[in-house]
């Protein structure tokens, strides 16, 4: 199956053609309905406005056939010859045809550069396909990333924010006179579509004094007044406002001039010297040009006018090509989330046996140990869930970096791992994607190559592909004394806390350069931070007598205020940039702490380079952060060069990382409330399940 889109607008055909192609709002559910009859058709949406008629299909068969199959669709439907349609008639496939969609929903591609109304417009030709069944996983997901490119490119660039409208300019033309229009006396002539659109914006930057002049206060003028809190005139107190107004936006659809030099000069002496500004944006001119030769009179026409649309639509297409450059962005990961859909079933069906396999074993294992406790229980599932993602790392790896392969490699996985003969309802369809979210996501770990693994393995088992950025590392240099300082204090601790998996390790190493063993803990009690650091007691064959829940320092406090640790030996070897919270808690409680640093914190700086180059190439759409001293380190290697990080999502563990990326400078798009790997995974599947579902500006 293939994304495929064909359609005509403003560029390739002339309006008369596109007025016997557009399809009636009242007709649209109709049409859809006709295009999902048609057999290679299996999803579809149909975008009709005054500028474009576009028909956007996933289908199945070969593109030229496609391509001719829409073709002859417009043409029956609207009963138009093919050839007549064909000279006019354009189409997409693939990225391309999910850029043209992007680039339109962003208003890159409207006769109006940057123009708002087409978003709402593609939105409700998304609501009619939705509502009648027509948009499946794939047009699903592209609108989405529509919606969330649009929303980028509006809120990130200049696009949208300067007037190429002659309307928009004779009111930037004020304010750049005025600057603020808070106290000036506005005077609109004329009501029709070019003075409502003036006398809106001359609201919403700040003009509260408004008169609108028109044959009638009744009817458009009346509904604008009091939609604007303004005043409503007729032509015959025209020059009665004119003698108090400050600014004058003039705009009738009159064939004659409205606002002569004679009838001017005659209310001068009532203005006492104060300028009058008058802004004539009407064809043909409202306002003789005798005016402007005045004094205290400043005239300006449309020719005056036309320079600042000019100089601003210059100025959106430098910004539309920032634009672009986003765009490209989000083609590029739902090609890739494309490309990697058909493994989709493949990645969760394998998941759910590993773990099945994982789990069972976990079971019978516990129930041979008919007194285990629950910090053993939870000891054992860790393990389980620890072994079952090393099993699903390598094969998934190989999965999707197969390529053109991958159809084999797939296949492979289904044989060597039964996968075919699941029960017909637990079997895995290519729409059970939604629950790999993160499949074909690049996410950049920056934690030290100790901890990055197991990160790493739990992407892969997702469906994204962790890439190991270590921004910091971790040594034991110039700490001897305190390695001494430990195992001098091994003997008469009463408990050894250990708080990461780093713990462990650095406190093995420094057992082993001294040739001792587990046998030098004697009668000490261990605890453990959570059940990883468990997990990594057990591989050297320790049971920790507690295990915190949460995987933090706070569930390691809570679990020891049950006891009385009032005279207690506390061993607590820690890092040098962690210890104050839980030594401060523990002291509080009367135990007696001891807390050697065993290993130094420090930014890879040799890692710097090779960050700002994956990111400089977009080879990333995530970095995650695990500690203050990583986000530390980042800020360090974009080395003032924020905009790298444009269109990349940043994730955190826990609040202290957050608040510590926030001081730095850094976004922070998704903050893991779990302090575990497991939590940022997670917390990031949420992200990206969530993400351009909710309404843009």
């Amino acid at each position: 199956m293939e994304l495929t889109a064909v359609g005509i607008n403003y560029r390739s055909a002339p309006v008369a053609l596109r007025e016997r192609v557009a399809f009636a709002p009242s007709r649209l559910a109709e049409a859809l309905r006709s295009l999902m009859a048609l057999p290679a058709v299996r999803e579809g949406l149909i975008l009709s406005t005054c500028n474009r008629v576009e028909i956007y299909t996933v289908m199945t068969g070969e593109q030229e056939a496609a391509a001719g199959c829409l073709r002859a669709f417009l043409s029956t439907y609207h009963q138009v010859a093919e050839s007549e349609l064909v000279p006019h008639l354009l189409s997409w496939r693939g990225a391309e045809a999910a850029r043209h969609l992007f680039e339109v929903a962003s208003g890159l591609d409207s006769m109006v550069v940057g123009e708002p109304q087409i978003l709402g417009q593609v939105k409700s030709a998304y609501a009619q396909a939705h509502a009648e069944g027509a948009c499946g996983l794939i047009l699903e997901r592209l609108l989405q990333r529509a919606f969330a490119a649009a929303k980028r490119v509006r809120s990130e660039t200049a696009v949208a924010r300067k007037a190429v409208s002659v309307p928009f300019a004779a009111v930037e033309l004020v304010r750049r006179i005025f600057g603020t229009l808070e106290d000036r006396r506005v005077l609109v002539v004329g009501s029709g579509e070019a003075g409502e659109l003036a006398a809106r914006h001359l609201f919403a930057h700040g003009a509260r004094d408004i008169g609108i002049v028109d044959r009638s206060s009744s009817g458009r003028a009346g509904m604008l007044a009091k939609d604007l809190q303004a005043r409503v005139l007729t032509f015959d107190a025209l020059f009665d406002e004119l003698a108090a107004a400050d600014i004058v936006v003039s705009c009738t659809a009159a064939p004659h001039a409205v606002i002569r030099a004679r009838d001017v000069e005659k209310i001068l002496p009532q203005r006492g010297g104060r300028p009058l500004f008058v802004v004539d944006v009407a064809v043909p001119r409202d306002v003789e040009a005798g005016v402007g030769m005045l004094p205290q009179v400043y005239l300006y026409d449309i020719d005056d006018l036309r320079e600042i649309v000019a100089e601003n639509l210059a100025d959106r297409r430098c910004e539309a090509e920032k634009g672009r450059e986003m765009i490209a962005r989000e083609v590029e990961r739902f090609q890739r989330w494309l490309a990697n859909l058909d493994a989709a079933p493949v990645v969760v069906a394998l998941r759910r046996r590993v773990e099945a396999l994982c789990e069972e074993g976990r079971r019978k294992a516990q129930g041979l140990l008919s007194n285990a406790t629950e910090a053993e229980c939870r000891v054992l599932e860790a393990m389980s869930l620890a072994i079952a993602g090393k099993m699903l790392h390598f094969p998934l790896a190989a999965l999707k970096n197969a390529g053109n392969e991958a159809p084999r490699y797939a296949q492979a996985l289904r044989a060597l791992f039964a996968l075919d003969d699941e029960a017909p309802d637990e079997k895995v369809r290519p729409e059970d994607a939604a629950s790999c979210p993160l499949l074909g996501c690049r996410v950049a770990v920056t934690r030290a190559v100790l901890q990055a693994g197991s990160l790493v393995q739990l992407l892969g088992e997702r469906g994204a592909q962790g890439v190991e950025v270590p921004l910091i590392t971790l040594d034991a240099q110039g700490l001897e004394a305190e390695q001494e300082r430990a195992l001098a204090a091994l003997s008469s601790s009463d408990w050894l806390l250990l708080t990461s998996q780093n713990a462990v390790d650095f406190l093995w190493r420094t057992l082993e350069a001294k040739g001792l063993d587990v046998r030098a803990l004697g009668g000490v009690r261990l605890a453990a931070v959570g059940e990883k650091t468990a997990a990594a007691l057990l591989s050297h064959g320790l049971r920790a007598d507690q295990v915190g829940k949460g995987g933090g320092a706070e569930g390691l406090v809570s679990l020891f205020a049950q006891d009385d640790l009032h005279g207690c030996r506390v061993l607590y070897p820690h890092g040098d940039l962690t210890a104050g919270t839980l030594c401060t808690a523990l002291e509080a409680q009367g135990a007696q702490v001891c807390a050697p640093v065993l290993y130094h914190t420090r930014p890879a700086r040799e890692q710097h380079a090779h960050l700002r180059e994956l990111l400089r190439n977009r080879r990333l759409d995530v970095v995650t952060l695990a500690s203050g001293s990583a986000a530390e380190s980042l800020h360090e290697a974009l080395a003032g060069e924020d905009a790298l990080l444009d269109g990349v999502v940043v994730a955190v563990i826990g609040a202290t990382t957050a608040a510590a990326a926030r001081s730095l400078g850094l976004p922070v798009h998704v903050e893991a409330q779990k302090a575990t790997a497991e939590g940022l995974v997670e917390a990031l599947e949420r992200h990206f399940a969530d993400e351009g579902t909710s309404e843009f500006p």
